[in-house]
C-alpha cells in the first residue's frame, strides 16, 4: 500500500495556513504529500491541548514531525531545545520553512523511526502515523524508551 509519504512525485503546491493555539497564531505552510495538508488535524490539536505543558522539562524529541507542528509548537510553549524527525523528504523541507517562519531554533533530521537519533531526551512527542501500520507504529512507541533520558 502507497503511504502519503512515498509519493515524492506528486506535484508540489505550497499552500500557507494559521494555525491558531492557546494564545498563539501560527504560520504553516504545507505540500500536497504530507499528512493534513490544509489544517492542524483534530488528534494533532487533542494531543497539544492535552500535554501537561509545566511538567515538560529539557530537551523534547518529536517522532514523524511532518510539516511541524508538534514540534515547532512546543518550542514556542516551553523554549526547551526540540529535535524533529521524519522520514518524509518533503515534510521536512516544510519543517525547516515553518521553524523558520515562526523564529524557532530547532534540528530537524531525516530518520526513519529512530534510525538517526542520538542520545537521550527528557521528552518524546509523537501523533504516530497510523497509516504506515502496526510495525511502525509500534516501533516509535516502544523503541522511545531506549531514547528517554533517566528522569524522562
Amino acid at each position: 500500500m502507497s503511504q502519503y509519504f512515498d509519493n515524492v512525485d506528486l506535484k508540489s503546491e505550497i499552500r500557507k495556513f494559521d494555525i491558531k493555539i492557546f494564545d498563539m497564531v501560527l504560520p504553516f505552510y504545507s505540500d500536497n504529500g504530507v499528512f493534513c495538508k490544509e489544517h492542524l488535524d483534530y488528534g494533532t490539536r487533542l494531543l497539544l491541548e492535552n500535554i501537561p505543558w509545566t511538567e515538560v522539562n529539557g530537551s523534547i524529541l518529536d517522532v514523524g514531525c511532518g510539516y511541524g507542528p508538534i514540534g515547532i509548537i512546543a518550542s514556542k510553549i516551553t523554549g526547551f531545545h526540540v529535535t524533529m524527525c521524519d522520514v518524509n523528504k518533503r515534510a521536512l523541507h516544510l519543517a525547516r520553512m515553518n521553524a523558520k517562519e515562526n523564529k524557532v531554533d530547532v534540528d530537524i533530521i531525516e530518520s526513519n523511526c529512530y534510525q538517526n537519533i542520538f542520545g537521550k531526551f527528557d521528552t518524546i512527542i509523537t501523533n504516530p502515523p497510523i497509516r504506515a501500520g502496526k510495525k511502525i507504529v509500534y516501533e516509535i512507541l516502544f523503541s522511545a524508551k531506549e531514547y528517554l533520558s533517566d528522569s524522562g
